[in-house]
């Protein structure tokens, strides 16, 4: 009531209260970070275990389970969950907003340790991560082309956009999702496996043995001295198609079937003669689609201090 009436009664001074309300305005405007939510760390970890090759239900018993019951113990746990899935073990926990995030995450790792040893032979060491919201993408980048494929368009990111999107001012990381990364796919065919009397121990044998990138020293002469490149890595599937997964000879048995080599064979079996070898995708489990087509999508995570609205 006073302000009201004060004001009133003074017009002028209330002109100038505005003004410098307005002004102030403008140069908040301005200078002011722009963020949803304030910087703080939230108090979540997740711990994730590799088993290639194990089911669902055998990751659930003999991985999730041990853990889990080792993890509970950790003083300041809110919740958990977790999840089970084909070759993959994933378990969140939040904390109550009181605990130290770095604190918790070093907990778990120690009750982790303690049970390790528990754990099927073949599973990967668990990785636990503590949850930031400072690492979540800020803004995400779709690039798609009919004209080329996720392969290509992944490999033009890395050359030619990822470069340019890490030197903008703000930009700590980038994510890249749906990305395709060449390789080389060598699919056996069982039955000319089986023809030429090999198992599939004995082709990874081959590969492991022939396809190694060996240093070829120096040759050093009176006034000289000349380095020497061995092109032993293979990179084309070309050369893997003429790579030699048995030289022959009388340690070659005799087929099953009667047509492929015969005792005494001296003919070298080369990877063409029992696979087919092509260039594809490394892993295609993933994907991103943008109205039905084939797309890869570039995450960009922003740096603690910087202002998403400037990096945008």
């Amino acid at each position: 009531m006073f302000l009201r009436d004060f004001c009133i009664q003074r017009p002028v001074f209330a002109i100038v209260i505005n003004l410098f309300l307005l002004v102030g305005g403008f140069y908040a405007i301005f200078t002011l970070p722009v963020r949803n939510l304030p910087q703080f760390d939230i108090p979540v970890v997740v711990v994730t275990t590799n088993l290639p090759g194990g089911s669902a239900e055998l990751i659930e018993r003999s991985v999730t389970t041990p853990i889990e019951q080792a993890i509970s113990q950790v003083d300041g746990i809110d919740y958990i969950a977790s999840t089970s899935s084909a070759n993959l073990s994933s378990i969140q926990m939040v904390f109550k907003g009181n605990i130290d995030p770095a604190q918790a995450a070093s907990d778990v790792r120690a009750k982790i340790n303690q049970v390790q040893q528990q754990l099927p032979v073949n599973a990967q060491p668990p990785v636990v991560q503590q949850i930031s919201i400072d690492s979540q993408p800020i803004l995400y980048l779709s690039f798609r082309d009919p004209n080329r494929s996720a392969l290509e368009i992944t490999d033009l990111i890395n050359r030619r956009i990822r470069p340019m999107l890490s030197l903008a001012p703000g930009v700590a990381n980038l994510q890249i999702s749906g990305e395709r990364k060449y390789s080389l796919r060598v699919r056996l065919d069982r039955f000319r496996l089986a023809n030429n009397n090999l198992t599939v121990d004995e082709v990874m044998q081959a590969l492991r043995a022939q396809n190694v990138d060996l240093p070829g020293g120096e040759i050093v002469g009176d006034d000289r001295r000349i380095s020497v490149l061995a092109r032993t890595l293979l990179s084309r599937p070309a050369e893997f198609a003429e790579l030699v997964v048995h030289s022959g000879g009388d340690s070659a048995a005799p087929s099953i079937f009667g047509t492929g080599s015969q005792q005494g064979a001296s003919y070298p079996i080369r990877l063409r003669d029992v696979a087919d070898i092509e260039v594809a995708p490394e892993s295609i489990d993933t994907g991103v689609r943008i109205d039905g087509a084939e797309a890869v999508a570039v995450g960009i995570v922003r740096q603690s201090d910087a202002n998403p609205v400037d990096i945008s």
